[in-house]
C-alpha cells in the first residue's frame, strides 16, 4: 500500500530540483524560479516500461524562461530522488483565467473559411504561463490588417515571417488534411514574436494557439512548422503526449513532420536536395535533425529501434530530440522512398503521408502511447482510409508504409536483454481473435482470487499501472508461507485447427536473500475442471521463461521448483514489464482453466514489489490467406453495365475481408475504383467509363490486416455508352413514318433500332442496323394508326454492341 505521508518537505523537495535544474543547464541556482510544489501519485509505467511501482512526488516546474528552462522536476518525496524531469518549453500552457479574459478578443476575428491570423509584439518580455498579464504582446497586424507584416516599408522581418509561418500551416492543413484549421471551425492562430531578451527557439503555447518566437527565430520555416505542430496535437487524441521517453519522442517526431511537410510545400526557404529533410536549414543556429539520415555526422540520432545511437538514458532534454529519429527515418520512408536495412520503401508522397499521421494523431494515439503502439497506429490509420476517396490511399499504399514501419524496426523492444519480447505468433501467422482477453478493466469478474494461509494478502486491481488500458492485476508478497492465486473463473475452451497461445505481460521483483531465491511465481494450468493442476512450464515458452529456482528450508510451498525468480530489472536498476507466451496446441479441444500463484516463504518480504500481470490473452494463430482466383467477368468479357459485379473464389484459409481493385492500367498505377469487403463478391457502387478496357485484382486478408499477394489480374471491357433517345417520346407523333432521333454517341460506328407493339419487344415491327455513326432513322414503311409503338437503340461498333437504352412509347396518328 502507497503511504501518502511525504517524509521529504517542500523546501527540501524545491532544493533538489534546483540542483538538478542548474547543473543539467549550467545555470546559477539564483537565476532560477520554481512553482509551488504540489503532492501528486507518479507511475511511471505510463511513461516507459520500467515497471517502477507508483510513487509519491513533489511537482514542481523550475523556470527560467528567457534561457529556454522550463523544466518540469518529481520528487521523490519518500527519498528525495529525482523521478521524473524534462523540459516542457516546446508546449507550454496558459491558465484557464487568463484564456478566458483573451476570448472577447479573439472572438472579433473569426470568419470562416478563411485564415485567421494575428500576430503580436512581447518586445523582450518572457511573460510565465502563471502571468495574468503579457500574452500575446502588443498587437501588430491580422488577416484584415496586414500592414505591418505585408513585406512593404519598414516591416520587421520577425512579423512578415511570423504572418507567413501561419499563412503557411493553414493552407497546408487545408490542402492536405482538408481541415479549416487546428480544430476545423477556422479557429485563431496567433504569433508572438520577440520572446525574451536572448531566447534561440520557438515554442508553442496552448489554449491561445500562439507560436512565441525568439528575436530573429521566425524565418526558418520548418522550426516555425515544428512549433505550429504541437497545435495539431493541441485538437488530437495524443494531445497530452508528455514530453519524456517515448512519447516526447513521438511528440517531437510529429512535429517535426508537419514542420517538414509546411516547409517543402510552401515555396519558401532552401528546399534544394541536400537539405530538403533537414529540420532547421535555414535556422540561425544551422540544422538541428536530419530526417532523411538521423545517424549522420553530427546528428548522430537512431534510425531504428536496435541503432547503437539510441538513448537509453534518463536526461529527457536528450532522449526526446535523439529518439525522434525512429519515426523520422520511417517518415522520409514512407514520403520519399529508399533502401534502408534491407527494405525498398516506394515513396507514397506528402499528401497521403499526411493524411495518414492526422488519421494516427485524431483517432489512434494515447497520451502515453510508445513506439511499439505508433507502429500498430500506423498501420490501422493506413487500412482506415483504404475506402475513404478523400485521402486516395491504396491497399498497395499499407504495404509501403508497413515495409518503412519494420525497416526502423518501430515495433521492436530497444534491448532484448533488457526488455524480453514474446511474439504474438510464430512467423506467417497472424494474432487471430482472442477466445479469452482480460486487461482487468473490469476488476476481477472473470477471476477468483484466493490466499488459504493469510486471506488478507490477495492478487488486487491496481488503477493506472498498466500496458492495455487503465488497470492491471499485482499481488504483493505475503508475510507468511503460502499461495496467493488468481485462477480464471470460468475454463477457456482451446478452438482447433490452430495453433493457440496464452500471452501475458507482467513485471515481478521478488525477494532474494544472499542469492537464495526465497519466493517466486508460476503458472499452472487444469484440463479436468481443477481437479488436478500441472505446471505451464511443460508447454512450450516464449519471451520471458521461469529464472530460477525457489530455494528450500524456508517453508515455501513450491521450494525447489523453478518459477519466475528475481526481478525484471532494467536501465538503472528499476523494474520492467516483460511479456511471455505458452503454446496450448497440445490442449486443443479442452475445457481449459488457469492459475497464477505467487508462492512466499515464512520471512516478510519486505520492500519487494510481487508479481504484477496485464493484458492476459488466450487466441488462435491464424494464417495468412492465400491469393483469390477470380471468376467473372471473364477476362477480356464485355460489360454493358457500368457498375459489374465481380465474383472469386473464397480465400482460405482464415480470411477476415477482401480488397479490390479496379485500374485503368496493367500495372494497377491508376486505380479507377476500390473496396474493402467482406464477402467474395462485389457489386460496384458507382459507374465506370463507357467504352474502356479495365483491369481488376483481389486481395484476401486476414484478422490483423496481413496478406499475401494479390490475385491475377484480369481485364474486362466497359461497351459504348447507350443512346439517350430524343424523339418521339411521348404523345402522338406527326407522321406514320416519324423521324427516330437519339443524341450522337462518342465512338460508335453504327446503331441498332428495334421498334414493337410490345413493351417487352416480343414482336419487332421494326428490326433495323443502321452500319454509319447516323443518329436518325426513317422507317421504310408506314406504322398503324392511331396503334401504340414502343422504341429503343443500341450503339454498335467496337466495345459493341452497347446495353439497350431507355425505352420510350409513342403513338401513331
Amino acid at each position: 500500500i502507497l503511504d501518502v505521508n511525504p517524509t521529504l518537505t517542500v523546501a527540501d523537495a524545491t532544493q533538489a530540483a534546483l540542483k538538478l535544474v542548474a547543473a543539467t543547464h549550467q545555470i546559477t541556482r539564483n537565476k532560477l524560479e520554481t512553482t509551488e510544489a504540489t503532492l501528486q501519485i507518479y507511475d511511471s509505467r505510463l511513461l516507459n516500461p520500467d515497471g517502477v511501482a507508483p510513487r509519491l512526488v513533489w511537482n514542481l516546474t523550475v523556470f527560467n524562461l528567457d534561457n529556454g528552462i522550463n523544466e518540469v522536476v518529481l520528487v521523490d518525496a519518500q527519498t528525495g530522488a529525482i523521478a521524473l524531469h524534462y523540459n516542457q518549453m516546446d508546449v507550454i500552457t496558459l491558465p484557464s483565467d487568463r484564456v478566458f479574459a483573451m476570448a472577447e478578443t479573439e472572438l472579433s476575428h473569426e470568419v470562416m473559411g478563411s485564415p485567421q491570423i494575428s500576430i503580436y509584439d512581447l518586445k523582450h518580455a518572457s511573460p510565465h504561463p502563471s502571468s495574468p498579464t503579457g500574452w500575446p504582446g502588443s498587437f501588430v497586424c491580422n488577416q484584415t490588417n496586414k500592414t505591418a507584416c505585408d513585406g512593404v516599408g519598414g516591416d520587421t522581418a520577425n512579423a512578415v515571417n511570423a504572418y507567413r509561418n501561419a499563412a503557411d500551416a493553414y493552407k497546408f492543413m487545408q490542402n492536405y488534411l482538408k481541415i479549416d484549421s487546428f480544430d476545423n471551425a477556422g479557429v485563431l492562430q496567433k504569433g508572438s514574436i520577440r520572446y525574451g531578451n536572448s531566447y534561440k527557439k520557438n515554442f508553442w503555447v496552448t489554449t491561445i494557439h500562439t507560436t512565441a518566437y525568439g528575436d530573429g527565430y521566425a524565418g526558418a520555416d520548418d522550426m516555425a512548422g515544428h512549433a505550429i505542430g504541437f497545435g495539431l496535437l493541441e485538437f488530437s487524441g495524443a494531445t497530452a503526449l508528455i514530453l519524456a521517453h517515448q512519447p516526447g519522442a513521438i511528440a517531437e517526431s510529429l512535429s517535426d513532420m508537419w514542420g517538414e511537410f509546411i516547409d517543402q510545400t510552401n515555396s519558401r526557404g532552401t528546399d534544394t536536395p541536400d537539405v530538403k529533410w533537414l529540420i532547421g536549414e535555414d535556422w540561425p543556429d544551422g540544422p538541428q535533425r536530419s530526417m532523411s539520415n538521423p545517424s549522420a555526422a553530427p546528428y548522430n540520432d537512431p534510425d531504428k529501434m536496435t541503432s547503437p545511437n539510441y538513448y537509453l538514458g534518463n536526461d529527457n532534454n536528450i532522449a526526446i530530440y535523439a529518439n525522434a529519429g525512429i519515426n523520422n527515418k520511417a517518415v522520409f520512408l514512407m514520403t520519399d522512398g529508399g533502401t534502408f536495412n534491407g527494405k525498398t520503401v516506394k515513396g507514397l508522397g506528402i499528401a497521403k503521408v499526411a493524411r495518414i499521421y492526422y488519421e494516427v494523431e485524431n483517432n489512434l494515439l494515447a497520451p502515453a502511447s510508445t513506439y511499439f503502439d505508433l507502429y500498430y497506429a500506423i498501420k490501422q490509420a493506413c487500412y482506415n482510409l483504404l475506402s475513404t476517396t478523400q485521402a486516395n490511399i491504396l491497399a498497395q499504399d499499407c504495404d509501403q508504409v508497413r515495409l518503412a514501419l519494420d525497416a526502423v524496426q518501430m515495433n521492436l523492444t530497444k534491448s532484448t536483454a533488457l526488455y524480453p519480447v514474446a511474439q504474438f505468433c510464430p512467423t506467417g501467422k497472424s494474432k487471430g481473435v482472442p477466445v479469452f482477453a482480460d486487461s482487468f478493466e473490469s476488476g476481477t469478474s472473470n477471476w477468483l482470487i484466493s490466499n488459504p494461509t493469510s486471506p488478507s494478502d490477495l492478487w488486487t486491481v491496481f488503477p493506472n499501472d498498466s500496458t492495455q488500458g487503465g488497470f492491471h492485476l499485482g499481488a504483493s508478497e505475503a508475510a507468511n508461507a503460502g499461495k496467493t492465486v488468481a485462477e480464471t473463473a470460468n475454463a477457456i475452451t482451446i478452438p482447433g485447427g490452430y495453433n493457440v497461445y496464452l500471452f501475458f505481460e507482467h513485471f515481478f521483483n521478488f525477494q532474494t536473500a544472499n542469492s537464495v531465491y526465497r519466493d517466486g511465481g508460476v503458472l499452472y494450468y487444469s484440463d479436468d475442471n481443477g481437479d488436478t493442476w500441472k505446471n505451464a512450464s511443460g508447454l512450450p515458452t516464449a519471451g520471458q521463461k521461469y529464472n530460477g529456482a525457489i530455494g528450500t528450508g524456508h517453508s515455501n510451498p513450491i521450494e525447489g521448483q523453478q518459477a519466475f525468480v528475481g526481478s525484471t530489472v532494467s536501465v538503472n536498476d528499476t523494474f520492467n514489464y516483460v511479456a511471455s507466451s505458452y503454446n496450448l496446441t497440445s490442449l486443443v479441444g479442452k475445457q481449459v482453466k488457469f492459475r497464477w500463484i505467487l508462492a512466499s516463504d515464512d520471512a516478510d518480504g519486505g520492500s519487494a514489489l510481487g508479481w504484477h500481470i496485464d493484458n492476459v490473452l488466450v487466441y488462435p494463430c491464424v494464417s495468412v490467406p492465400a491469393a483469390p482466383s477470380l471468376f467473372s467477368p471473364a477476362n477480356n468479357a464485355l460489360q454493358t453495365n457500368f457498375r459489374p459485379t465481380l465474383d472469386w473464389s473464397d480465400a482460405a484459409p482464415d480470411v477476415y475481408r477482401y480488397a479490390v481493385q479496379v485500374a485503368n492500367d496493367s500495372a494497377f498505377t491508376s486505380i479507377a475504383y476500390q473496396a474493402v469487403v467482406g464477402a467474395s463478391k462485389l457489386t460496384l457502387t458507382k459507374s465506370l467509363a463507357a467504352n474502356k478496357k479495365y483491369y481488376w485484382r483481389v486481395r484476401a486478408y486476414n484478422v490483423a490486416n496481413d496478406a499475401n499477394g494479390w490475385s491475377a489480374s484480369r481485364y474486362f471491357r466497359t461497351s459504348l455508352a447507350a443512346p439517350t433517345l430524343l424523339s418521339p417520346i411521348s404523345g402522338t407523333a406527326g407522321s406514320l413514318r416519324p423521324l427516330f432521333d437519339w443524341k450522337d454517341v462518342s465512338s460508335a460506328k453504327g446503331y441498332a433500332i428495334q421498334v414493337s407493339t410490345s413493351s417487352t419487344f416480343a414482336s419487332l415491327f421494326i428490326n433495323a442496323t443502321i452500319a454509319t455513326a447516323t443518329s436518325k432513322y426513317t422507317p421504310t414503311k408506314n406504322l398503324v394508326s392511331g396503334t401504340t409503338y414502343f422504341w429503343r437503340v443500341r450503339t454498335t461498333g467496337t466495345n459493341g454492341p452497347s446495353a439497350w437504352s431507355a425505352v420510350k412509347s409513342f403513338q401513331a396518328p
